[in-house]
């Protein structure tokens, strides 16, 4: 089933059609939730509260565009209000032992860019995860974030370069040589 035929049974109240657009779109939405908030539960709360969103207003989506940028930006929005109301400093998606969560252990092997990312400002940290993690085009993106192409390119582009400087940084303390294969 396509997305344009679940958002149309969505709309007639097919919750299998729901349950199949929550499924399909979850961890996407957990990840950018994660990235934005620094804090896994934070982030299933935000997600949570997107779907319940998105599934109450399914008649305002539109079936003839892809899912994703629209629960995306609703994702979006939702974690920086969940900022904005917070009192306190995000914690980063770490046990309490100090390693990486589970989902991220296996990038781990390659190379830790969660440190990197989290040093970036937020708007850097989500256009690289709509981008690189998720996919979307700068258009996409843009519509996501209700930002001009322009604005996008530009943040993209700062946004590698400071990845870039962190990751020569971190090279340069090390005394090793790092590709991102590892």
């Amino acid at each position: 089933m396509t997305d344009r035929e679940r958002i149309l049974s969505a709309q007639r109240g097919d919750r299998e059609a729901m349950a199949s657009l929550y499924n399909t779109y979850r961890l996407q939405a957990y990840q950018t939730a994660l990235v934005v908030l620094q804090d896994p539960h934070l982030a299933d709360d935000v997600v949570q509260e997107a779907f319940i969103r998105a599934f109450r207003e399914i008649g305002r989506c539109d079936p003839d565009r892809p899912f994703a940028p629209w629960i995306a930006r609703i994702v979006i929005n939702l974690s920086r209000n969940a900022l904005r109301s917070r009192r306190f400093l995000p914690l980063p998606a770490r046990d309490r032992h100090g390693t990486l969560e589970p989902r991220y252990a296996a990038s781990e092997a390659r190379v830790d860019l969660w440190p990197v990312l989290q040093r970036l400002t937020r708007a850097h940290r989500e256009v690289l995860l709509l981008r690189y993690f998720h996919g979307f085009t700068e258009p996409e993106i843009a519509e996501i974030l209700g930002l001009p192409v322009g604005t996008v390119k530009s943040r993209l582009h700062a946004a590698r370069q400071a990845v870039r400087r962190h990751l020569n940084a971190t090279d340069e303390m090390s005394g090793k040589e790092m590709t991102p294969d590892g």
